[in-house]
């Protein structure tokens, strides 16, 4: 998802309202700057009802438009997020969403996905996942991570990304072919 969307109101295709009833349907957070010759009051306040953040009129100064992105902008907590396919991690809410639907995952099963998700195209080793995630060296075979790996696929099962087990040293993300 962008940081933020500027739009005219007036697209070839498409009305530039059910774009902003669509985005609104995805997202209630990224904010939706209006630009539009169309000027009275009517047009301003359906777009602003539907979910617009702010609307500008045509003609418009440069130097304006800028800051009133800017200040749109400002406003937008920035959550680190990592990204792959329609499955993405929410470092500071702690979440996981597929598309924009929220996945409910344990603490351990957040913390090997991000893991993962930060060594993107990489095999992690078993033994890194106990470092990382339990805090332990792990000499011993154990099921635990197997038995977590196998819940966070059942989890993801709807989003384009798959757990990859790489027999006898790890796992690694990949795109679902």
């Amino acid at each position: 998802m962008p940081d933020m969307f500027l739009l005219d109101i007036m697209l070839p295709d498409i009305s530039g309202i059910e774009v902003i009833k669509y985005i609104r349907k995805k997202n209630k957070e990224v904010p939706i700057m209006v630009v539009s010759a169309l000027n009275s009051e009517i047009d301003k306040v359906k777009a602003l009802d539907l979910g617009a953040d702010d609307y500008l009129t045509k003609p418009f100064g440069v130097l304006e438009l800028t800051s009133r992105i800017y200040a749109h902008l400002r406003r937008v907590e920035k959550s680190e997020t990592y990204e792959k396919g329609n499955l993405r991690l929410d470092i500071d809410k702690h979440v996981c969403y597929i598309n924009d639907t929220e996945i409910k995952l344990t603490n351990k099963e957040f913390d090997i996905l991000l893991l993962l998700f930060k060594n993107d195209g990489k095999v992690v080793k078993k033994e890194v996942i106990f470092e990382e995630v339990w805090q332990i060296k792990s000499d011993v075979e154990t099921r635990t991570l197997d038995m977590h790996i196998k819940s966070l696929r059942q989890k993801i099962e709807s989003s384009n990304i798959h757990i990859k087990t790489v027999r006898g040293v790890g796992y690694q993300i990949e795109d679902k072919d």
